[in-house]
């Protein structure tokens, strides 16, 4: 996909075979990468204590990926953003759960609310 007329990489991959055919030495979606890496270092230094007690604690080991865009505020800049895959872990349902109030059961509250 494009944004700004600059293509935009899905994956590490596409990013690299796009700083690669840029041809010139800039690398800028690299340094996007390197940039964020940094700052997300703590992230993926290795846990020193016990993983099994973790585990049966119930937390669990999830897997991330970039998401890449291009700011037009700075001049066209490459960002690169780590994010979790979220997606792949299972959710206590008490944290998902949601419920609905029908339009009815407002009006019901706020007349009663009005009459006291």
């Amino acid at each position: 996909t494009h944004k700004y007329g600059i293509e935009v990489p899905k994956t590490w991959k596409d990013a690299k075979r796009i700083d690669d055919e840029a041809g010139d030495k800039i690398n800028l979606w690299q340094k996007a990468i390197q940039e964020e890496m940094t700052n997300n270092r703590v992230a993926f230094e290795t846990y020193e204590g016990d993983l099994v007690k973790l585990k049966k604690q119930g937390h669990e080991e999830i897997t991330g990926h970039l998401v890449f865009d291009i700011r037009l505020s700075e001049n066209f800049r490459r960002k690169a953003r780590f994010v979790a895959d979220g997606h792949k872990t299972s959710a206590p349902a008490a944290i998902t759960y949601s419920t609905v109030v029908s339009r009815d059961s407002v009006r019901v509250l706020l007349m009663v609310a009005a009459l006291k």
